[in-house]
């Protein structure tokens, strides 16, 4: 209520100061003949003062008795004043006061105010008819006061039902404001918990974890979050980690462990990847009831549990609980939450499982390496026959040492199949050449058990440098390998768990589709973590944003920048909404965002291209910013024929402040836009082509009757399987479609390639501007915009020089809900006007003067090309300022 309090004492001091200047305007200028100047500017005056004074005050009050008040003061003075200056000449504007006033009142004021302001208007034109001046339209003045009456009566009656709109859509506000402080707070858990994880080293990830799941439990307000893991081949669960409010304590301590036959149903669920969700007590089973009552307590009334994975099997549990009832449920971000920081844990569990494993490791092995003796040997020529070797062979091969002199291939019965044709090729190459050579392979045993041995040997050589028999060493390197390949596991399960975080963070789904509109998106990881990313916005139920973006660089540093770049997306729209009260333009938006991160972008030493783009189903339009990213592919319907659209400004990250350019194209059914990421274009085959932007303009305008899922599935499969070894790069790729029924009154008209075309082409622009725009702009405006089209038109003459005249000028115009456009195809030379340098007003230039028109008349002006040698350039002007 205080805030529709504020906002209507707002509206009445708008609406009084508004008839302070309005009176002072109307009486100055519409007025002709004046005969008591003096007095009637003297009387204007002191309205103007009165009413600026009452007006101003409405601005800071809220308390309705006062307002009420003030604005008796303003109907008086406003009462008294056109009383006197209706006396002392006729002015024909007051009936468009009565008429606002009147309905201003009906809406925001008691009823009584309404009546004595109708009735004053009343006793008003009487006193005129009698004491006024005769050529007064007092009848005309009557019917508007009774026809303005009637309407702000109507409008009174019914301002319960507009409140309630008013309430509902600041409701609705709050809501999604809300909804996006709560995404953006989701996104800063989890960006800070997997930094912290990443870069600690492993003797600090205890305490970590421990805080991990105290933020954890703070921000879904569970009072208790734990970590199982199983131990002693999955016989028992013990308890890893855990964090409870202070009157809640899990009566556990760390390092408990418990048979897991105790617990058949949990086990049954984790095993099979399925999560345990319980919002009520209703929703325990009894089994798990029984079972939860041993680890912590029978006061659970609500939880929710997750299986925990390393190296694809299940490794134990993360979970939370409480004493409430979850009336809310758990929403889908909590289960995404749980999930990754579950992963993000486990990952940290097995990176200090390693690094113990190793600490031991290097003890045993310095010992071991004191103790083992290694194998030595001396064979002949060709190793057909073995002179000499070492008794720890024996420990070794788990054979006879003496079984070698009689059999001198007995050895390699024991290499592992696999490792056999290495071995060969090796003793025939190197062998033959009398060189040395270093090997490492397996040995077979019985059960499948598995040895590693490196085995290294030197030729020897006689007086005449002729090789007769090699000497080398045999040593068993299996605990080496056993380290490194556990090594090994755990890089690339932290390379999953980024993967992990890298889906969770940057690549986002559409909430919902636009009416109208057939979109969807693809995307498909790399072979390794890096920072492309998208997400969408959902402005209003005619207005979608999306972003699509490509950090400089592989690896979590790029994922963990990706993420911050697009938490700032949304800390922007949040900011700048907040501040306007309104949908911000998409070139705030990422000069906003801009601000955020291009300082610590430049810093670190990494860069952003991107594409913000804004489709409007109710303007039928699209917006876009464009930083450095690849084109979007335009097929346009009417052409059959596809357009490369590209912006101009530079990837964000390359300076601070740029100034951020946005354009506007017009969304027509039969059309389709096709926005991607460089690791489609880039995709190698087997002799090292690119896929290009060729084949993919082909692939696009082949299939443009297809959906949008259609030809983003189709784009997949075909880069795919041209890529060799796979994609290097993410893709992602972003296709729509318009769908409505275009009621749009095109203009079309194809002009010769001469210069007396500019004439016709002006006196064609001039007929549309006057018989559609009409009086939607002035002639001061019209001008203006012909004067645009006309150097628009002058500079392909000049710059672009066709091979082919036929072609000619294609002209299109068309008015859209409150814009229009103006395009021009042609065939000629490529010539990018927009990247032409503005002219230096202060010295004389003999060009760019025009350019520079252009773009400072028309709210966007975008060049690009097509196909077949074609270009294109579109104007377009807003008719209202968002």
């Amino acid at each position: 209520m205080e805030i529709y309090s504020r906002a209507t004492s707002q509206v009445y001091g708008f609406v009084v100061l508004f008839f302070a200047w309005f009176s002072l305007f109307a009486s100055l200028f519409l007025s002709t003949g004046i005969t008591s100047f003096s007095l009637l500017t003297g009387i204007i005056i002191a309205r103007l003062i009165l009413l600026t004074g009452l007006g101003s005050t409405f601005l800071f009050i809220t308390d309705r008795k006062k307002r009420d008040t003030l604005f008796f003061l303003s109907l008086l003075v406003l009462f008294v004043s056109n009383y006197l200056i209706e006396l002392l000449q006729d002015i024909p504007y007051y009936h468009i006061e009565l008429l606002l006033l009147l309905l201003t009142i009906s809406i925001y004021s008691h009823l009584k105010v309404f009546l004595f302001y109708f009735c004053i208007n009343i006793i008003f034109f009487i006193l005129l008819y009698f004491l006024g001046p005769k050529t007064s339209d007092i009848k005309f003045n009557v019917f508007i006061t009774l026809v303005g009456g009637t309407l702000g009566l109507y409008t009174h009656l019914n301002r319960k039902h507009l409140k309630k709109l008013l309430n509902r859509i600041e409701v609705k506000q709050v809501e999604q404001n809300k909804e996006l402080e709560q995404q953006i707070e989701f996104e800063n858990i989890i960006s800070e918990i997997s930094a912290s994880v990443i870069y600690l080293p492993a003797s600090e990830l205890d305490w970590t974890i421990d805080l991990i799941l105290e933020t954890v439990g703070s921000y879904e307000k569970v009072e208790r979050c734990y970590v199982f893991t199983y131990e002693d081949h999955k016989d028992h669960l013990a308890l890893t980690y855990h964090w409870s409010l202070e009157n809640s304590v899990l009566g556990l301590k760390s390092g408990d462990r418990f048979e897991l036959s105790s617990f058949p149903y949990i086990e049954q669920q984790i095993q099979s990847g399925q999560m345990i969700i319980a919002v009520k007590p209703s929703d325990f089973p009894k089994q798990l009831r029984k079972e939860l009552d041993q680890i912590t307590g029978n006061d659970i009334n609500s939880m929710l549990m997750a299986p925990l994975f390393y190296s694809n099997r299940v490794t134990g549990f993360f979970g939370f609980d409480s004493s409430q009832i979850r009336e809310e449920g758990w929403s889908e971000r909590t289960m995404n939450l749980i999930n990754v920081i579950g992963q993000i844990i486990m990952t940290a569990i097995e990176r200090k499982r390693s690094a113990n494993v190793i600490q031991m490791n290097d003890i045993r092995f310095s010992e071991l390496a004191r103790s083992i003796k290694q194998v030595f040997f001396l064979a002949n020529r060709d190793f057909s026959s073995m002179i000499y070797i070492s008794p720890p062979f024996e420990n070794i091969w788990e054979i006879p040492t003496k079984s070698i002199y009689h059999d001198p291939y007995v050895w390699k019965e024991r290499i592992h199949p696999a490792d056999k044709e290495q071995l060969n090729f090796v003793l025939k190459e190197d062998v033959l050449a009398g060189e040395s050579f270093d090997i490492e392979c397996r040995l077979l045993f019985d059960k499948g058990r598995i040895k590693w041995i490196r085995m290294s040997a030197f030729p020897v050589a006689d007086d005449e440098d002729t090789v007769y028999r090699y000497s080398g060493i045999i040593e068993d390197i299996t605990e080496e390998k056993s380290i490194s390949l556990r090594l090994a596991e755990a890089r690339s399960y932290e390379s999953d768990v980024s993967a992990r975080i890298q889906q969770t963070l940057l690549l986002t789904t559409i909430d919902s589709q636009l009416e109208g509109v057939d979109l969807d998106v693809m995307s498909i990881p790399s072979q390794s973590v890096d920072g492309d990313f998208f997400d969408f916005y959902r402005m209003n139920d005619h207005i979608l944003d999306f972003v699509l973006a490509d950090v400089m660089g592989k690896g979590i540093a790029a994922a963990l920048t990706g993420a911050a770049a697009k938490n700032s997306f949304n800390r922007s729209r949040l900011d700048l909404s907040i501040a306007h009260s309104g949908i911000p333009k998409p070139e705030d938006i990422v000069s906003k965002t801009d601000l955020y991160v291009s300082k610590e972008l430049i810093d670190i030493g990494k860069f952003l291209t991107l594409y913000y783009v804004r489709i409007d189903s109710k303007r039928h339009s699209l917006d876009f910013v464009d930083c450095g990213h690849t084109s979007i592919i335009h097929y346009c319907g009417q052409s059959q024929s596809c357009w490369i659209i590209k912006g101009v400004n530079m990837p964000m990250g390359f300076t601070v402040g740029q100034e951020y350019k946005q354009f506007r194209l017009p969304l027509r059914k039969g059309d389709m836009y096709f926005l991607y990421s460089d690791g489609i274009s880039e995709a190698v085959n087997s002799e090292g082509e690119l896929f290009g932007e060729e084949r993919l303009i082909h692939i696009i305008r082949s299939h443009a009757d297809k959906s949008a899922t259609e030809i983003a599935q189709l784009v997949k499969d075909l880069s795919f399987s041209y890529a060799y070894e796979g994609f290097k790069d993410d893709v992602t790729c972003i296709a729509f479609k318009p769908l409505w029924e275009d009621n749009t009154e095109y203009w079309n008209r194809s002009f010769p390639y001469s210069s007396e075309s500019i004439r016709d082409i002006r006196d064609f622009s001039q007929e549309f501007l006057d018989d559609i725009l009409k009086d939607l702009i002035n002639d001061d405006n019209k001008a203006a915009i012909i004067l645009a089209i006309n150097e628009a038109v002058a500079n392909i003459m000049e710059h672009s020089k066709p091979k082919d005249t036929s072609f000619g000028i294609q002209m299109e115009m068309g008015l859209e809900e409150d814009w229009f456009f103006i395009r021009m195809t042609y065939i000629g030379d490529e010539f990018n006007w927009l990247d032409y340098p503005e002219p230096d007003v202060t010295t004389y230039q003999d060009s760019g003067y025009g350019l520079h028109l252009i773009q400072t008349i028309m709210d966007s002006a975008i060049y690009y090309p097509g196909e077949k040698g074609q270009y294109r350039i579109c104007l377009s002007k807003n008719l209202r300022q968002d």
